[in-house]
């Protein structure tokens, strides 16, 4: 059931539309217009319910609702130059409802590089370079080939001088268990890093005070992952307390880690909270054509 006011013709619509239908309802009222260079998009609209299942954006049923402005120019996605911003945003996916009270997005793409803003209740995010949306797929093929070449076949190398940069908050949240339901909840934390394609150098530096999953609490958790140009990759992380029920019983988690191509060399470091027990283990994760196997080259348990 459509209805619409307005003007409409090959170079678009300039009025106002309501929509009734089981998979989508909702409320359209502004422009969108074909005629110039860029097509332009400038309306207001209030989604009452939008079935993403039906569209094929989910592959179970999920439940949107929302008030949506959008004012957005260019012809593909890769030159969209503009601002999204929402209120009142739910989600009901799974028998769990998500609500999202604010959401802003602004893109921008001028003299080939990229830059996108994030904000809303869950995180603030940065994101600039000289990509295109259409290559981030490509981009992260080719950095698992480079990592394990046997394992990963990647047929689209990255020739392109693709410089990625990006800085993150995030803000203590269920969102990663709503959209899908891992067991995961998130503390509060940052994340900053960047990445250049065809030199394949990364650096990632990141911080939560809090994850929690399945029922354990890991506190003060810490990375850092640093790989130079056409060079192996190190990372480290680090985890100051995992409790169990509110109860610590481990004190101390390290996790260091050398990735070449097809292996990744080891070792992990824990203790428990009073210190008379620790153990170390070092080992290996081979990637073949078709399989990953774990050689454990020591494990030793500390005791006093």
């Amino acid at each position: 059931n459509v209805d619409a006011k307005g003007q409409f013709n090959s170079g678009g619509f300039n009025g106002f539309t309501t929509i009734a239908d089981p998979n989508l309802n909702l409320e359209f009222d502004g422009k969108i217009d074909f005629n110039g260079k860029y097509p332009k998009y400038n309306f207001k609209s209030k989604i009452k319910r939008l079935n993403l299942q039906s569209f094929g954006l989910d592959t179970i049923k999920s439940i949107v609702s929302g008030e949506f402005d959008v004012n957005l120019k260019g012809k593909s996605l890769d030159l969209i130059n503009g601002l999204i911003s929402a209120r009142d945003v739910n989600l009901l996916r799974s028998g769990e409802s998500f609500t999202l009270n604010n959401l802003f997005i602004s893109s921008g793409y001028k003299n080939e590089l990229r830059s996108i803003i994030l904000r809303s209740d869950f995180a603030d995010v940065n994101l600039k370079g000289n990509f295109k949306f259409s290559q981030l797929d490509q981009v992260y093929g080719d950095f698992l080939n480079a990592l394990f070449p046997d394992y990963y076949v990647n047929e689209r190398p990255v020739k392109d001088s693709i410089i990625i940069t990006a800085d993150a908050r995030i803000r203590s949240n269920k969102l990663v268990n709503n959209l899908m339901p891992l067991g995961i909840e998130l503390g509060n934390g940052s994340f900053k890093g960047n990445y250049l394609a065809k030199e394949k150098s990364l650096e990632v530096d990141g911080r939560m005070d809090e994850i929690v999953y399945q029922g354990f609490t890991f506190k003060n958790y810490f990375l850092n992952i640093r790989k130079e140009p056409f060079q192996l990759l190190n990372m480290a992380t680090d985890i100051e307390e995992v409790l169990s029920n509110d109860s610590a019983f481990v004190h101390t988690v390290e996790l260091n880690a050398s990735i070449l191509p097809n292996d990744v060399d080891f070792m992990l470091n824990v203790s428990d909270t009073s210190d008379l027990l620790a153990l170390r283990t070092f080992g290996r994760l081979k990637f073949t054509n078709d399989s990953i196997s774990l050689q454990l080259e020591e494990s030793k348990l500390f005791s006093e």
